[in-house]
């Protein structure tokens, strides 16, 4: 989880003028392409984070028999899963080279467009059905409310 695509220097450079200094240990993504490390650095922060709370959720001992805690559950896990293949897509980008850049590319934008569509129908899905149950919970309350009591009974024999 703590190692960038691309590795980290093994060695300390101190460059010239024109050429980039860098120290053991640090990434090396991090000195060659920003953007892709600013990126790969978000996508793994929420997926590490999501993954706490997944396992923070789960010791807590919340009641998952209730449909609200579950669904809350089920959202923390797609956020961990989506970010953990947007964090795969970034390393695939810096291993790959250039000659094959435009492939790899093509693949990637297929499966994150494939991936968005399974994830939006679910999560479209998950929702209408909590919706539904919540209002099926309501009408249920209203038509309790709205009962009349039921009629006194009133006992004939009555021993004093």
């Amino acid at each position: 989880g703590l190692t960038p695509p691309g590795g980290l220097w093994q060695d300390d450079f101190t460059g010239a003028a024109t050429e980039r200094s860098h120290e053991a240990g640090t990434s090396i993504i991090a000195d060659t392409n920003q953007s892709y490390y600013s990126q790969y650095l978000a996508a793994n922060t929420i997926s590490f984070m999501a993954s706490m709370s997944i396992i923070l959720l789960l010791i807590t001992g919340l009641p998952f028999k209730r449909r609200l805690f579950m669904w809350i559950l089920t959202v923390i896990v797609w956020i961990a899963i989506s970010s953990m293949g947007f964090t795969y897509r970034i390393s695939l980008l810096v291993f790959t080279p250039k000659s094959q850049k435009l492939t790899v590319t093509r693949v990637l934008e297929y499966a994150v467009i494939a991936w968005i569509g399974v994830m939006a129908l679910l999560l479209l899905a998950h929702t209408i059905r909590l919706i539904v149950i919540v209002f099926n919970k309501v009408e249920n309350v209203k038509e309790e409310t709205q009962k009349p009591p039921p009629p006194l009974s009133y006992t004939k024999n009555i021993n004093l």
